[in-house]
């Protein structure tokens, strides 16, 4: 009985997830007409936050938990994730264009803020208060120059 309320609870998981998703893109693509940018900006901030709190607070948790393996594997396993796993099921179930922004301006932010961490994580193999401000830092730069491009 135990097995079949498990799996039961599943289905309904993927089921309101799928539920989600299908809203959170809708919703995703009305604000972005709304406020006048392009549904790629929405995509990379908005959606982009919103399907990362899960993980944030996964890395948070482990973190006071004193586990900061767990926290630096998410992050590296969930990027690595999501660009070969979901963007290549997604790419085998239909072709995915890919904006000439994407190419010339955001993957170049992406291959920097790698690049960055090499130094970060070597340096005490900590990324301490001072690193994880500096980072912020480049995010909000990095949305602050999407929304005035957007």
């Amino acid at each position: 009985m135990e097995i079949l309320v498990a799996v039961g609870l599943v289905i309904l998981g993927l089921a309101l997830l799928a539920g989600g998703g299908e809203t959170l893109v809708r919703l995703a693509v009305s604000i972005a007409t709304l406020a006048g940018v392009t549904p790629a900006v929405i995509g990379l901030i908005v959606v982009a936050v919103g399907t990362s709190l899960p993980e944030l607070a996964v890395r948070v948790i482990a973190a006071r938990a004193g586990q900061p393996d767990i926290a630096v594997g998410n992050m590296i396993g969930s990027n690595i994730f999501n660009t070969l796993g979901i963007l290549g099921t997604t790419a085998l179930i239909l072709s995915v264009p890919i904006s000439p922004t994407v190419v010339t301006h955001d993957m170049w932010w992406m291959i920097g803020t790698a690049l960055l961490l090499f130094p970060i994580m070597r340096s005490g193999l900590k990324i301490n208060r001072l690193e994880g401000g500096v980072l912020f830092g480049i995010y909000v730069v990095y949305v602050t120059l999407l929304l005035r491009a957007g």
